[in-house]
């Protein structure tokens, strides 16, 4: 069944999905234009109607996995002008409200929740990138006034939300180092042979630990045989891997493809289940390739992907878990003699590979 989006705001730029084991929702961002729809988590239910969330969302933050109806946060766009203040927002359960960075604070990276609050990276003229807690309070006519609490320094890259686990980037004496930060506010770090990595914001617990999909980049000094992700943003996709990290443990890497993008990470019957993109350098071809990985042995097993009947791809798509089997949620669009426009589709993994 497709779940129809409202209005004509163009083709969906970003999915997140999230399920409680009986409700699977799913966030739609096209453009600055956030949605929402929910439905049952079992094949053949329909989608309810899409709520609109917001008209001016930017850097969606990563969506708690477990809850179909928010919390979700986002920063607000801004012009770029010297008095701007950033602009911090939440949505949960039909309710919002946003808070105002200090003057002089700049936001940097999306946001996310994290333990019962608003967590995000900012940065100040002279100091190192840093991450703080902000209370952003729900159903204020006005905007309130945040104060960040730091948290530690670096930048925010994913969140693994059921283990209250951060992953961050810092740069070091010794170079840049991805740093784990774990509920009890110990950490774990691996150095980084390059400096630029693209990491999928959303980690997963499995078995007591906590696995997240990181990618590394090149840049590509001529600009030649690079893929573009924006403006200023051309790079060599490099090896993408699953890093697995547990308190009093070393940290494991259990690599999955030399020259790849990561796309999702979700939890598949006690195992991870990692999709990422393998682009055709020079032009707009991708390919979607998919594993499930037994936690801890780090054993790989590659899936292949079928697209259903009637869908051309399974391009940027989203991965949850509802109860033990893992969703993939991804965008389609209506036939032109049902009016055409953008919608989503939602369906058991095991439907699309084996």
């Amino acid at each position: 069944m497709l779940g129809v989006l409202p209005g004509a705001e163009g083709e969906v730029d970003q999915l997140s999905a999230s399920c409680d084991g009986h409700m699977l929702g799913v966030w739609a961002l096209r453009g600055h234009t956030l949605d929402h729809m929910t439905r049952e988590a079992s094949e053949g239910s329909h989608w309810s109607p899409a709520t609109r969330v917001t008209a001016s969302a930017d850097r969606l933050g990563a969506v708690d996995p477990r809850h179909p109806y928010g919390p979700v946060v986002w920063r607000a766009p801004t012009l770029g002008g010297s008095d701007e203040r950033d602009d911090l927002w939440r949505f949960d359960h039909g309710r919002e409200g946003d808070a105002l960075a200090p003057a002089g604070v700049v936001g940097v990276g999306f946001p996310s929740t994290f333990e019962r609050r608003v967590i995000a990276g900012f940065a100040r003229q002279g100091e190192a990138p840093f991450i703080a807690r902000v209370e952003v309070p729900l159903g204020l006519r006005r905007p309130s006034e945040a104060r960040p609490e730091r948290v530690m320094v670096g930048e925010l890259l994913a969140v693994d939300h059921a283990g209250d686990v951060l992953l961050t980037r810092v740069v070091t004496e010794s170079g840049p180092a991805l740093v784990f930060r774990f509920d009890d506010g110990s950490t774990s770090r691996v150095q980084l042979d390059n400096a630029m990595v693209n990491v999928h914001p959303r980690g997963v617990s499995v078995g007591g630990r906590s696995v997240f999909l990181v990618g590394e980049m090149h840049a590509s000094p001529d600009g030649g045989g690079c893929v573009d992700l924006g403006p200023g943003r051309c790079i060599v996709p490099g090896e993408v891997s699953l890093l697995v990290a547990a308190h009093g443990r070393p940290v494991q890497r259990w690599p999955l493809d030399e020259h790849a993008l990561p796309d999702g990470l979700a939890v598949d019957h006690g195992a991870a289940l990692a999709l990422w993109v393998r682009p055709v350098v020079g032009s707009d071809t991708t390919f979607e390739r998919a594993a499930r990985v037994e936690i801890p042995s780090g054993r790989v097993h590659t899936l292949t992907l079928t697209a259903p009947p009637g869908v051309e791809a399974l391009d940027n798509a989203a991965l949850t878990t509802c109860g033990d089997t893992a969703w993939i949620t991804f965008p389609s669009r209506r036939a032109p003699g049902d009016g055409g426009g953008a919608a989503v589709m939602a369906l058991p993994w095991s439907c699309v590979a084996r």
